[in-house]
Formats: C-alpha cells, sequence, structure tokens
C-alpha cells in the first residue's frame, strides 16, 4: 500500500491515523476498480455517514464495518464486511449498478447504495466538503495517481519509475493529444473534472492565478446553464473563481477576505453594478439588479442563491452565486474558504435572477 495518511502531517483534516487509513484504502480500492475520482468521492462521504471512516465491530441489528453492511442483507460474513479493502470492494461494486449516477447529486448516489430509510437519504450531503478535502489531500501526497474511469486514454508505458506531477501546460498539451502519463498499473483517464464537474477543487498545481483561469477554461469547466451563459455572465464567474481559496472572514469585502455576501457584493462591483451589501438585501427587490426571486431549476449561471436557516433577521442568512449544472461558488462559514460546492439544502434553498 504506498504511504499512508497518517505520514502525510495532517493535513488539516481532523481525522485521526485509523480514518486516514481507511481513507486511503477506500480511495486506492477505488483506483484499482477503476472508479471515477467522483465515484470514490462518493464512497468517502458514505463511510464518513456510516462511521466515521471507522470499521465498527457494532450497529444497527447486524451493521458492521466501514460502510455498515449488513451480513443478512447478503454483503458478505461479519468478518468480509470488517475487512476494509472487501467492504470498499463491495460498495463500488454496488455503486457501478446505480443507474445514471453521473448525473445525480453524489448524496443521492451514496443513498441509492446504502438504501437508508428515507429520512436519513440526505444526510450524506453534508460530508461533501469533507471527501473533497480527503481526495485533494491523497493526491497532494501521491504525485500522478490517476482515475482508470471515464473511457480516456491508455498510459504511455514507464520504465516503472513514479512520474513527476506534470505541471499545468504540459497536463493541458498532454491531455489534449490524449497521451497523460500516469503511474505504472494505473489507466489514465479524461483530465480531473471532465468526469465530475466538481473536480475543479483537485486540479493539478499551477503556478498563478491566470494559469487557474485558463485551466478551468481549457477544460471546460467553465458552466453553462440550458442556454448557455452571455458573456457578462461568463466574464463574471470567471473573475470570481480567482478568488478561490481566500479566507472566510466576517464582514470581509476584499481579496484579503469574503464572507458570503462581501464575496457576491466585491465581484458585482468590480463589475459597475451596484448591489446591497448583506444577504437578506440581496434576496429582496430594490436594487437595479434584481429580476425576482424564483425556482433554483430556472437559475442561469450568474444568478444567486439564497438560504434562510436562521432566526437572525427576516430573510436570507447565507448567498452564494450559482454557477450552473447543480454547483455553487460560496464563501462557506469562518474556518473555510471560498470554494465550489454542490448545491446542498435545497430545501431551505431559492434563486433569485439578476438582470445580467
Amino acid at each position: 500500500m504506498p504511504r499512508d495518511f497518517e505520514n502525510a502531517g495532517g493535513g488539516g483534516l481532523g481525522l485521526d491515523n485509523e480514518q486516514r487509513r481507511n481513507a486511503a484504502i477506500i480511495i486506492q480500492v477505488g483506483l484499482k476498480m477503476g472508479m471515477s475520482w467522483r465515484d470514490i468521492k462518493i464512497g468517502l462521504m458514505a463511510a464518513l455517514q456510516e462511521s466515521g471512516l471507522r470499521n465498527l465491530h457494532y450497529g444497527d441489528r447486524d451493521s458492521l464495518g466501514l460502510f455498515q453492511q449488513r451480513p443478512s442483507a447478503g454483503w458478505g460474513t461479519p468478518d468480509q464486511v470488517t475487512d476494509p479493502e472487501y467492504a470498499s470492494r463491495k460498495f463500488f461494486q454496488a455503486l457501478k449498478s446505480v443507474h445514471n449516477r453521473d448525473d445525480m447529486p453524489l448524496w443521492m448516489a451514496a443513498a441509492e447504495v446504502q438504501r437508508p430509510a428515507e429520512e436519513y437519504r440526505t444526510y450524506y450531503r453534508k460530508h461533501f466538503g469533507t471527501a473533497s478535502n480527503i481526495l485533494k489531500w491523497y493526491r497532494k501526497g501521491h504525485p500522478g495517481v490517476r482515475s482508470s474511469a471515464g473511457g480516456g486514454p491508455q498510459a504511455v508505458p514507464t520504465d516503472g519509475a513514479p512520474n513527476e506531477l506534470l505541471s499545468l501546460q504540459k497536463f493541458l498539451a498532454e491531455s489534449k493529444k490524449r497521451e497523460v502519463p500516469t503511474t505504472p498499473g494505473i489507466a489514465a483517464a479524461k483530465p480531473p473534472g471532465m468526469d465530475a464537474s466538481i473536480e475543479p477543487l483537485v486540479l493539478p498545481n499551477f503556478n498563478s492565478q491566470a494559469e487557474f483561469n485558463r485551466a478551468v477554461e481549457a477544460l471546460g469547466l467553465t458552466p453553462r446553464g440550458r442556454k448557455g451563459a452571455n458573456q457578462t455572465r461568463k466574464a463574471i464567474i470567471k473573475f470570481a473563481k480567482q478568488f478561490i481559496g481566500t479566507p472566510y472572514v466576517w464582514g470581509g469585502t476584499s481579496p484579503d477576505g469574503f464572507d458570503c455576501s462581501g464575496l457576491i457584493y466585491y465581484v458585482l462591483q468590480h463589475f459597475g453594478y451596484k448591489v446591497p451589501r448583506v444577504s437578506y438585501q440581496l434576496g429582496q427587490p430594490g436594487y437595479n439588479l434584481f429580476a425576482g426571486r424564483t425556482n433554483l431549476k430556472n437559475l442561469r449561471p450568474g444568478d444567486l442563491v439564497l438560504w434562510d436557516n436562521s432566526s437572525r433577521n427576516n430573510g436570507a442568512d447565507h448567498v452564494a452565486f450559482y454557477l450552473g449544472n447543480g454547483l455553487i461558488l460560496e464563501a462557506p462559514r469562518p474556518g473555510r474558504s471560498v470554494t465550489i460546492s454542490e448545491l446542498y439544502d435545497r430545501d431551505n434553498a431559492w434563486g433569485v435572477r439578476l438582470k445580467l
């Protein structure tokens, strides 16, 4: 097994050695089975929910192991389902059989495998961020490792020595030729982000913000609504993505730090639009860009998603840019940074159309 997570310095994930070791096993089993990074993230989200990434020898009724698989339901013997490698393999085998899994939210795909009670199906959603960070950490510690899923090009033959992580420009050039080198024994795939729209969070290292922007565009990650985004909306999204990784700062309205509405305010001000400063005002009529509150399915890239999830005020408490394809760009909360996320908590969210 490659170098384990406990030797990688912790990475700020808040996981102990056992959890990191089990996360590494899930990832490595997924890679060996040819699963995509998206599939592997689904597996991590499922294990985080079911066991907290611990190989439990107890559970509801006869549920056991990382994924709380039940021997009585045909998952295997108690000894088998408490073997993390076996349990991971059984999870991914079941995931492969989920029809159209690439077209559904990650939490829903996890629920299709795990089959929890209806009221618990959405619980997997809350582990999206942790699973994303685990994958980023793993790939940073294992340069050159790529998913073999997605019908991508075969690996270029090597002499058996691990490849260095490709520079961004070489990565893009080689991807275009369909000749992406990879670690021996793991077939190459489409560039990260082609299989799953969430993968811009795990792009290869880049040397400047401009290189990051070009990578996003070159890999086809500029989201588009059903009718496509006009040039203004494209420019707003491209500009906003420059601030991925900027820390959350309460009241922040600059690249030194943003809160949720501060990010919206700064980006739109950059393009000459005067908008309110705080979330609940962004969700109400009265400013020049406001084109009405709408269902989430009617949003276009560059519009806003808002949530009313506390009693602090009458109206929205959180706001994010909608990117299209079920993704948002947000400054989530203290301790986090600006990031791309899957649109979550849809029951408490609504959209605001902007006149862009």
